[in-house]
This record gives structure tokens, sequence and C-alpha cells, in this order.
């Protein structure tokens, strides 16, 4: 089984589109994990127990990844979040989602597989998780969320949708 490990964006946008997004990407694509810290990072998510009933499994950052994220945050365009969404993928061997460029970057640069959220919705759609009108819809819904995605990216993507 592939195991996901979610950054905070990515975790947001599912929840404002589509809660039920986590347990169908778990059951279809792989298991959905996101690092218990960064719960902080995410209002639209009320603690542990909400996250457990959306079918997100909570993993811990061991502390030294805690305090190196803090450290290499100081001086790098990723965030503190952003940095440990990366140790604990790499530590465990998941996947990290996300959009993040600099995220991206350096997970690649680290080995560390990578997948960016409107692509897991596609292997959703692909893996008979959702119909490919409600892939647009959730994609919508995104767009709508979320002020960094754009009318070319919901074309490209319905685009990608059309062509399963």
């Amino acid at each position: 089984m592939k195991y996901l490990v979610l950054d905070a964006n990515i975790v947001i946008d599912y929840v404002k589109a589509d809660k039920t997004l986590f347990s169908l990407v778990s059951q279809y694509v792989g298991e959905v994990c996101f690092v218990d810290e960064m719960l902080k990072e995410v209002d639209q998510i009320q603690g542990r127990d909400e996250a457990s009933e959306l079918g997100i499994n909570l993993v811990l950052a061991e502390k030294t990844e805690e305090q190196e994220a803090e450290r290499r945050a100081a001086d790098s365009s990723l965030s503190s979040f952003d940095w440990l969404c990366f140790f604990v993928a790499k530590r465990l061997g998941y996947c990290c989602v996300t959009n993040d460029k600099g995220l991206i970057n350096h997970c690649r640069s680290e080995g560390v597989e990578t997948i960016r959220g409107g692509r897991l919705i596609i292997e959703l759609c692909r893996n008979g998780g959702v119909t490919k009108e409600r892939a647009k819809e959730i994609a919508l819904g995104i767009t709508k969320a979320n002020k960094w995605t754009d009318g070319a990216w919901l074309r490209a993507f319905n685009k990608e949708i059309d062509a399963l």
C-alpha cells in the first residue's frame, strides 16, 4: 500500500472542497496521513478526533525533526510545517502531497516522492473513487476556495480528467 503525507494546504483545500476526499483517497489511492503537530495550522479540523473521523491518519514527528524544522525555517522559504512534512515523508518513505514548489523541489532533491493535490484527485478518478463529473466539481471547489488556483489550472485539470 502507498502512504501519502499531506501538507497543510492540501488538507485545507480538500476540507473546503469535499471532506469525503480523505477516506476516498485512502480507499482508492493510498493511506492519507498528516503530521499531528501540523493540526495547529489547519483551523478547518477541530483536533485529532475529527481528523480520524475524516479518514486522516495522524503521524508523529520526532522531537529532533520538530527542532530541526524550526531551525531550518528561520533561513528558508519553507515553513516549519513544510519541513516537518518533508522530514516525516523522508523518514517513513511516504509520498509527500503538496502544491508548494519549494517543498516539491526540496523533496525531489532528497529522493522523496511527491505528487500534487490535483494529481491525487486525478488518480482517485482513474481508480474509480469518483466519477469524472465529481472530480471536476471537486476541482472547481478547490479553485473557488484557493486564491492560488485559477482558470488555467482548472482547464488543464478538466482536460486531463476528460482524457481518462
